[in-house]
């Protein structure tokens, strides 16, 4: 027969064991948020690289704007497509910028996540030790609750760093609509140069006509004039 004390630290034991099978439970959960939050991290990454090649190819169209007003455009036009251009580049290197900071928020969410892995591991490896008598369990929970706040608390500021990457991103989205319109407003205010520019050629063109047309008329009226005066 069990002595009662015997009895009472058996299911205290028990108990303790109970609970760190919950609190590994809690771990294993807490590795699959994490490796989501890992799969969500990949696909902003992705998606942040797909920007990165439009905004070349907006540059690259822009370069190529600026070449076709640099070439033909009166010097008021080329002052005021010159500050709008100034406009864009400015824009442009904001863009930049924040796509530099959107990969740096993602190397500061992979490091979150390597640390939430390394405690998640840490309390896997204490596990083996929970049968060292009831003292040592005891301390063992603690040391439990403890790493699991810690790591509760690294998973929280790995949300927060993932919904500023999405802000960001956002952020860049609206920047490259903005930018986008400015180029549209460009190739317009361009082609509506162009298009009074061939206007002006028209007109100076059948001015020309005219004149030679006049003066042909006025030089044939006065050699009619000086051969009846003779």
């Amino acid at each position: 027969m069990l002595e009662p004390e015997e009895c009472l630290d058996i299911l205290s034991i028990v108990r303790y064991k109970t609970q760190l099978l919950d609190i590994i439970d809690e771990a294993a959960r807490l590795s699959e948020s994490e490796k989501r939050r890992k799969a969500e991290c990949i696909e902003l990454r992705l998606e942040i690289s797909s920007l990165k090649a439009d905004l070349s190819a907006k540059e690259l169209e822009l370069a190529t704007v600026d070449r076709t007003i640099e070439d033909g455009i009166t010097s008021e036009n080329a002052r005021i497509l010159s500050k709008e251009n100034e406009e864009l580049k400015v824009l442009r290197d904001n863009l930049k910028n924040l796509l530099e900071s959107t990969q740096n928020k993602l190397k500061q969410c992979e490091l979150e996540k390597y640390n939430a892995k390394q405690e998640l591991e840490a309390c896997k490896s204490l596990a083996p030790t929970r049968d060292r008598g009831l003292d040592s369990s005891a301390q063992l929970f603690d040391q439990f609750i403890s790493m699991q706040g810690h790591a509760a608390k690294k998973f929280e500021d790995l949300q927060l760093a993932l919904n500023d990457v999405r802000k960001e991103r956002s952020e860049v989205l609206k920047r490259q609509l903005e930018m986008q319109t400015e180029l549209d407003e460009l190739k317009a205010a361009m082609d509506d140069y162009q298009a009074d520019e061939q206007k002006y050629r028209q007109h100076t063109a059948q001015l020309k006509e005219q004149l030679i047309a006049e003066s042909r008329e006025q030089l044939a009226e006065a050699l009619r004039a000086a051969y009846l005066g003779r």
